[in-house]
């Protein structure tokens, strides 16, 4: 359409800054709608915390090894926490060690919940504490978190 106003001979200035001002309007609404989509997967993966914590925990007291918990875990959820479980599980599978591929998961999604349930998960391995109580520790402060945030929304809201 452009061109065409060109080749006419009614090209004018404002004319020539409609398709700047749509690229900068697309730019901006692109932009918010993928802001918004981040803070919903960074909900989502909030909201999933506490139940696969106690379901680690779960499999844990049941007897089954860590890892192995985790490979369960990330085979029978479909969140999307268990499909970063699933990438942890295929990073200890092709050779990294499960301290490193958690704390790497820790750092990608950048979750003050999921960072403190790591880091507690990383010092329990590393001391040979009881992972099943950890878990379950950390499966508490996270659902207590989340009713403070949900507190905290309905003040937010009256």
């Amino acid at each position: 359409m452009l061109i065409a106003l060109v080749l006419t001979g009614r090209m004018t200035f404002p004319v020539a800054l409609l398709p700047i001002l749509a690229g900068a309007a697309a730019g901006a609404a692109y932009d918010a709608q993928l802001s918004a989509r981040a803070k919903a997967r960074r909900t989502r993966l909030a909201d999933e915390l506490p139940t696969t914590l106690e379901f680690l925990a779960l499999c844990l007291s049941a007897g089954v090894g860590f890892l192995d918990a985790l490979r369960r875990v990330a085979a029978i959820g479909s969140g999307e926490l268990t499909a970063e479980l699933r990438t942890v599980v295929l990073a200890v599978g092709t050779g990294s060690t499960l301290a490193d591929a958690l704390a790497a998961m820790a750092a990608r999604l950048q979750l003050p919940g999921i960072s403190r349930a790591v880091d507690q998960v990383i010092a329990a391995l590393e001391h040979g504490a009881p992972l099943a109580a950890v878990l379950q520790a950390q499966a508490g402060d996270a659902r207590e978190e989340a009713a403070r945030t949900l507190i905290e929304q309905a003040g937010r809201k009256e």
